[in-house]
């Protein structure tokens, strides 16, 4: 929905899909210079439009839903009425806009996350072997157990089929996870060297490349 400055009733438009590429938009109807746009951050959805619409040249603000209270406080939602809400609030400039970095960024930004998410899943695992050990009283001569002499340790326990089994399925994982993690690094690494803005970000991120 559009809202000119000096109309009184919003003008609905549509923007259409792409037949082959859903949530693709396909062209943009053409509109003077000072119109502007609102969309709300809903999952990753809003990327593909933030980006068409910017490189359009239209004025986007991305605004998050849970700051946006008449909209996320109200008895009735529907999507027509959220794009009236929203269009009444830009138009009103009472929008509190999102920072969007740009693309570069952000691809590198999931990278992080990504790198993050696999590192809490291979912690999760290593925390499990643990338990097993714990379960038949095992205790480890070396101070890391998935280091070499560690993990030379581990496949020559006495442990039951089930558990033996159980081991070594996350073994094989911890070891995928940190095939994953070190390439997801290198890649980061690379990025920060060049770019500011993505060392900044992973300063700004929970883990780090050496961690």
């Amino acid at each position: 929905m559009r809202k000119d400055a000096g109309r009184k009733n919003p003008r609905r438009i549509r923007v259409p899909e792409h037949p082959t590429r859903p949530r693709r938009t396909h062209h943009t109807p053409q509109s003077p210079p000072d119109v502007q746009v609102a969309i709300e951050s809903t999952g990753n959805l809003w990327i593909p439009i933030y980006d068409h619409l910017e490189n359009e040249h239209i004025h986007t603000v991305l605004t998050n839903p849970k700051k946006t209270r008449m909209i996320a406080e109200a008895k009735i939602k529907t999507d027509k009425l959220d794009a009236r809400i929203l269009a009444d609030l830009l138009r009103a400039n009472l929008l509190s806009p999102s920072y969007v970095p740009p693309p570069e960024i952000r691809m590198q930004r999931s990278i992080i996350r990504e790198r993050a998410r696999l590192t809490q899943l291979r912690t999760i695992i290593k925390n499990r072997i643990h338990a097993l050990l714990d379960k038949h009283a095992y205790k480890s001569p070396y101070t890391d157990i998935f280091g070499k002499h560690g993990l030379e340790w581990l496949h020559k326990l006495d442990l039951p089929p089930t558990d033996r089994t159980l081991l070594e399925v996350n073994l094989e994982q911890v070891t995928s996870l940190n095939h994953s993690i070190d390439r997801l690094t290198e890649t980061i690494a690379i990025s920060a060297i060049t770019n500011p803005e993505v060392k900044l970000a992973w300063k700004g991120s929970s883990s780090r490349p050496w961690s």
